[in-house]
């Protein structure tokens, strides 16, 4: 689902085979944001495996504008910024 202010809700759709977009009504409630839902993988994914996407996603996007959190059976966090105070080297 993604959501832009004052605009309606998009709801995008996808497998090996197909995609579709269409208009979300059911979602007024939300006011804006993205969310994305991957479900019925080919693999169990354990505890570790959501260790490891929570440490990449923490290293790759590295940004307060959004908030990404990782919701399953036994399993939920929210991501904190890998480096909440980047420096820059002295010899810049």
């Amino acid at each position: 689902y993604s959501k832009k202010k004052s605009f309606e809700t998009v709801k995008w759709e996808t497998d090996w085979n197909e995609s579709y977009v269409e208009i979300e009504e059911n979602k007024s409630d939300w006011s804006n944001g993205t969310e994305i839902h991957i479900y019925d993988l080919r693999s169990v994914w354990r505890k570790r495996r959501l260790e490891q996407l929570k440490v990449f996603l923490e290293r790759t996007y590295n940004d307060s504008k959004m908030s990404i959190r990782i919701i399953s059976e036994n399993y939920n966090v929210t991501l904190s910024n890998y480096f909440p105070k980047p420096l820059l080297p002295d010899n810049i």
